[in-house]
């Protein structure tokens, strides 16, 4: 199995997988103990799952992970018949979560924790927002995306 380091993502997610992270990702980010341990089980009902690397839970029964075999990353709650796609990169995988951060508050520590995370475009992702803040939430990602690919 591919760990988080042989993959290359920050430390952070270490921090986060063990509750060693800053107080700020808590409520967030929280650790992948639980679903780590009901994994193997999982995987007999969502064969995806197999291929799981945890990243942060979401609570006793969610997950956001990195699907290793589709390259993606994911989110999944127990019981679901399915995963969601969240993010194509990662890139898109810290829009996801610094949207899900800011939308929780966290705005004094944002600069940090892109820090942490290595996330590069938080000022575009900020800007991004004020001038979308209309769109549904679920839609601001791709199109993000999509503005940091587009040219000028």
């Amino acid at each position: 199995m591919n760990s988080l380091e042989e993959l290359g993502f920050p430390d952070v997610f270490k921090s986060i997988a063990n509750g060693t992270a800053p107080s700020d990702l808590a409520a967030t980010c929280l650790p992948t103990r639980s679903f780590l341990q009901m994994q193997g089980d999982l995987a007999t009902h969502l064969p995806a799952a197999a291929d799981y690397v945890p990243l942060w839970g979401l609570n006793a029964f969610g997950v956001v992970a990195f699907d290793r075999r589709r390259r993606v990353f994911v989110r999944y709650y127990v019981g679901d018949a399915d995963d969601t796609v969240v993010a194509h990169d990662y890139e898109e995988l810290c829009a996801f979560l610094f949207l899900e951060l800011m939308d929780a508050g966290v705005e004094e520590s944002l600069d940090e924790l892109a820090r942490l995370f290595r996330f590069e475009h938080l000022d575009a992702l900020r800007a991004f927002v004020v001038q979308h803040s209309a769109g549904p939430s679920h839609e601001l990602v791709p199109a993000f995306s999509r503005a940091l690919r587009s040219p000028g």
